[in-house]
């Protein structure tokens, strides 16, 4: 078992390593400075990671493959992520963290056409429109693939 510095998640690192025996674990420390979102973008390998914060309390666990990504909000502090396999033979690990853009779009009305880009995994586009409690609403996704859309109530 060993650790790496990864310092702090800006500018989208790349984690990668290689784990050569049953059992082993990996960490990688980093550091935040304020509440912060990131998105975890799994590149290769099949591995099993866990999230610490630094007093050791574990605030989440996931089974990664290439194809299986993450997200969630952190606060501010130090965290390590432990990758650890349990199977035998060697195997490589990749991984991205990515701290994505909230661009507020501003807003939008009731029948009317909304486009934009989403220009890197895990980015969220925000928009306003004025409603009423109880108010029905349907959505039209016309383009693009795994889009979701939130609806959240502003507290004023």
């Amino acid at each position: 078992n060993h650790a790496v510095d990864s310092n702090s998640p800006t500018g989208n690192p790349t984690i990668s390593g290689i784990l050569s025996i049953p059992n082993e674990m990996q960490l990688h420390r980093f550091s935040l400075s304020e509440k912060t979102y990131l998105y975890f973008d799994g590149l290769q390998g099949s591995h099993n990671y866990s999230l610490y914060k630094a007093n050791g309390e574990r605030v989440s666990y996931y089974s990664y493959s290439t194809s299986s990504d993450s997200e969630l909000w952190l606060d501010a502090g130090e965290y390590f992520i432990a990758i650890s396999r349990s199977t035998y033979g060697e195997a490589n690990y990749s991984f991205k963290i990515i701290t994505p853009q909230f661009p507020q779009l501003g807003s939008v009305t009731y029948d009317s056409v909304v486009t934009g880009n989403l220009l890197e995994k895990g980015q969220q586009n925000t928009y306003t429109f004025q409603g009423k409690g109880g108010q029905k609403l349907f959505f039209d996704g016309q383009t693009g693939t795994n889009i979701n859309v939130y609806i959240y109530p502003t507290f004023r």
